[in-house]
């Protein structure tokens, strides 16, 4: 399944690609393009458009959910919350959403994560809706050390979920932005 309201053929700007140099934040445009790479094969799973959230919080288009959403194992949604990314990764089938972050959640990001699982839960089949969706912190994630690599962070940690892999940290950011370059730029994900 491909993150909504992105066509895969669609190339990204140069300007776009310059985000993944260092010191730079990634954009919505990278961020988008990766997670649709990511889950391009993994047909269990999806990823949703960077502005989803602040789409559904301005209550607009309430109903951009993939077809048949609640059969999915993994639906990645990224949150940009003050210039800080964190990723949301809802199961469905488990009726549980974690929070996936590089720092220590606000009270904002955990607002946000309460939105969402409200409007899930509002929009499950009524054969589903019974129970409330949990929510919890992902343990173990790794702490980032610059503002600026929230978004690396982010891609990586859909990468790691959906692709069972190893630990990360901050000293391999650079090389994560050069081989997401590389995967974007040949539009296809390198073997782990």
């Amino acid at each position: 399944m491909r993150c909504l309201e992105l066509s895969y053929n669609a190339d990204l700007k140069a300007s776009e690609i310059q985000t993944l140099e260092p010191g730079n934040h990634l954009s919505y445009a990278v961020i988008n393009k990766y997670m649709e790479l990511l889950v391009k094969n993994k047909p269990r799973s999806a990823a949703l458009n960077c502005l989803f959230f602040e789409e559904r919080c301005a209550n607009e288009h309430p109903n951009k959910l993939p077809f048949e959403w609640w059969r999915l194992q993994n639906i990645f949604i990224p949150v940009c919350v003050q210039s800080h990314w964190s990723l949301l990764c809802a199961s469905p089938r488990q009726k549980s959403i974690s929070i996936v972050n590089s720092e220590k959640p606000t009270r904002h990001e955990l607002k946000c994560v309460r939105l969402v699982s409200d409007f899930l839960q509002k929009n499950c089949p009524v054969a589903l809706e019974s129970a409330s969706w949990s929510i919890y912190l992902h343990e173990g994630t790794p702490v980032q050390k610059h503002e600026h690599d929230s978004g690396v962070f982010v891609c990586m940690f859909a990468r790691q979920i959906l692709y069972r892999l190893r630990q990360f940290d901050q000293s391999c950011v650079q090389v994560y932005r050069e081989w997401m370059k590389k995967e974007l730029l040949n539009k296809q994900l390198y073997n782990d």
